[in-house]
């Protein structure tokens, strides 16, 4: 398959495609949360710039995914059905037999990215994600689009858009303390979020150590856990990243809340000023 077609031919249909790094699901270009909206012949230059091997994807603007993931550890469709119902719609499956739904937002509304959020197995790929399209080849296994059912996005169900735009559950708070003076805003520029992904991803793609269950593993997991913490803005950021190093190191996968209460543990750890072994950071170990 020619991926410059291919990628001519989604941009009709409303997608904004990006190489991917061959074998992974991860772009190959920097700062891909900004590549919308491009020409033909900027697509075709970026994708025969793309190295061998590469794959297709698409950054999730204008539209979302619903991610139902199928593991050992996840049933996603079993999740999905206890959620309100979703109409046909363009599907794709994925390597490892889970499913990805593709549904039109109405303009002028964003939906977040977000992990197990609606129910175990089930992730959401919205405003600065991206996902891997058919034709991708990961581990042997192609992406395909499905053959029967919707050949186009419906629009993603009034319910729906109020689960996903809806916050977190937040858990009760605490007695009110004195309100603090107002602090400035920081603006963190789209650029400067791809550029800490972007470095972000070389670093975990640099981790090597498998983190094999019940052989030392969880000891590498929360290993990894800390790198992706110290290298994150966000909690949540640290667990997209967590959850990429889970699929290619972990044996078996470690499950999402598991690796969340890793990360948990790590910002902590960072939040009092110490390092991974617990040592003050910055200060070396004392000599006898």
């Amino acid at each position: 398959m020619s991926f410059a077609i291919e990628a001519v031919r989604l941009r009709a249909l409303g997608f904004h495609p990006i190489p991917e790094r061959p074998n992974q699901k991860l772009p190959v270009e920097a700062g891909w949360q900004t590549r919308i909206n491009r020409s033909e012949a900027e697509l075709r230059a970026a994708f025969d710039a793309a190295p061998e091997g590469h794959g297709i994807g698409t950054v999730t603007h204008g539209f979302i995914v619903v991610d139902v993931d199928m593991r050992d550890d996840k049933d996603g469709l079993a999740a999905l059905a206890t959620l309100p119902p979703l109409p046909d719609t363009l599907t794709s499956h994925t390597p490892s037999g889970g499913l990805h739904l593709f549904f039109r937002v109405p303009q002028g509304v964003e939906v977040r990215n977000s992990v197990s959020k609606v129910g175990e197995g089930i992730d959401i790929r919205g405003t600065g994600g991206q996902v891997v399209l058919p034709g991708t080849v990961l581990n042997g296994t192609p992406y395909r689009w499905a053959e029967d059912g919707a050949q186009e996005m419906a629009l993603l169900p009034e319910a729906w858009l109020a689960l996903l735009t809806a916050p977190r559950a937040a858990p009760p708070a605490p007695a009110p303390a004195p309100a603090p003076a107002p602090a400035l805003r920081t603006i963190i520029r789209p650029e400067v979020v791809a550029a800490e992904s972007e470095r972000r991803a070389k670093y975990m793609a640099t981790l090597d150590e498998r983190s094999v269950q019940g052989s030392n593993g969880n000891a590498v997991m929360m290993k990894a856990a800390f790198h992706a913490k110290e290298m994150s803005r966000s909690e949540d950021e640290a667990v997209e990243a967590l959850l990429v190093w889970n699929e290619r190191l972990a044996t078996p996968p470690w499950g999402e809340h598991e690796l969340r209460r890793a990360v948990g543990n790590s910002a902590a750890v960072l939040g009092a000023g110490l390092d991974r072994e617990g040592r003050t950071r910055g200060r070396p170990e004392a000599r006898s």
